[in-house]
C-alpha cells in the first residue's frame, strides 16, 4: 500500500502542529495532535477503516492521514471519542501508557495480533526558558530538535505499516491505559473506559518488537514500541 500522493503538496510543521512547544498548554496540544495522527496512520495502513474515514495531511513531503468523525463510519467514530478519554487522561498528567491493539475476532480479549505501545512521561516546568550564550532566550534549538524527531517518528511508522502482512479479515481494536498510581486517584477512569479486568497482554505467536525514537519537548515525552509476528525488523538510514 502507498501512500504517497502527487497531489498532495508538502505541507509546513504549523499547519498540523503548534509552532512553538514553549508552554504546557502548547506541549500538550502538540502530543495530543502527534498521538492523533500516528494512531489515524496505523488504523488507515492496517485498513481498519474505509478510505472515507480519513483526510488527508502532509507534513514536509510525507503524506499522512487523519482520522474524520463521520458518523457514517462507527468504528472511526468509537476510535476518536476514545482518542478525547485518552487526551483527559493527559491533560490530567495520570497516562503512563497508552496500548493500543489488534486482535482477532474471536481470540481471548487480551491476547493480540499487533500491539502499539506509547508511553508518556512529564516535566512540572511551567514555561520553557533556555538561555543561550550571549545570555539571551533562545528556543529555536529545542523546536527544531522537536521537529526533527517528530517527522523522523511519522516517517518510520508510516514507513513499517508499509511493509506489514495483510491483517485476517476478522479484526478489533481496543485501546488499554495505565496510569501513574502515586498521582492518578483509584477510581478515576476517563470517559469512554472502564476499569479492566485484567491485566494480562499477550501477543500471538513469535512477535517482533520494534522501537522508535521518542519526542520530547521541555514538558511531555512519548516513546513508541511496535509489536506482533507481522512486524519485519527494518533498518534505517540516518
Amino acid at each position: 500500500m502507498a501512500t504517497c500522493q502527487l497531489a498532495v503538496q508538502a505541507g509546513s510543521w504549523s499547519d498540523i502542529f503548534p509552532e512553538n512547544q514553549t508552554t504546557q498548554q502548547q506541549s500538550t496540544v502538540f502530543m495530543k495532535k502527534l498521538l492523533a495522527i500516528a494512531i489515524s496512520n496505523i488504523a488507515y495502513m492496517r485498513v481498519l477503516f474505509p478510505e472515507k474515514a480519513f483526510g488527508d495531511k502532509c507534513l514536509e513531503d510525507l503524506s499522512l492521514k487523519v482520522l474524520k468523525n463521520d458518523k457514517s463510519c462507527p468504528g472511526a467514530a468509537q476510535m476518536i471519542a476514545w482518542l478525547k478519554g485518552v487526551f483527559d487522561a493527559l491533560d490530567k498528567k495520570y497516562l503512563r501508557m497508552l496500548i493500543f491493539g489488534i486482535q482477532s475476532g474471536t481470540c481471548d480479549p487480551d491476547s493480540f495480533l499487533e500491539m502499539y505501545t506509547f508511553r508518556f512521561s512529564y516535566n512540572d516546568k511551567i514555561e520553557l526558558e533556555i538561555q543561550s550564550k550571549n545570555g539571551k532566550l533562545s528556543l529555536i534549538s529545542t523546536a527544531n530538535e522537536t521537529k526533527k524527531a517528530t517527522v523522523l517518528l511519522l516517517s518510520r511508522l508510516v514507513a513499517l505499516m508499509d511493509t506489514l502482512r495483510p491483517l485476517p479479515p476478522d479484526t478489533r481494536t481496543t485501546m488499554k491505559l495505565l496510569y501513574y498510581d502515586d498521582v492518578t486517584p483509584a477510581d478515576y477512569e476517563p470517559p469512554g473506559f472502564i476499569a479492566a479486568k485484567s491485566s494480562f497482554i499477550c501477543v500471538e505467536g513469535n512477535p517482533t518488537k520494534f522501537r522508535f525514537q521518542s519526542v520530547s519537548t521541555a514538558f511531555h515525552s512519548m516513546q513508541v514500541t511496535a509489536r506482533g509476528y507481522r512486524i519485519l525488523t527494518l533498518h534505517f538510514l540516518k
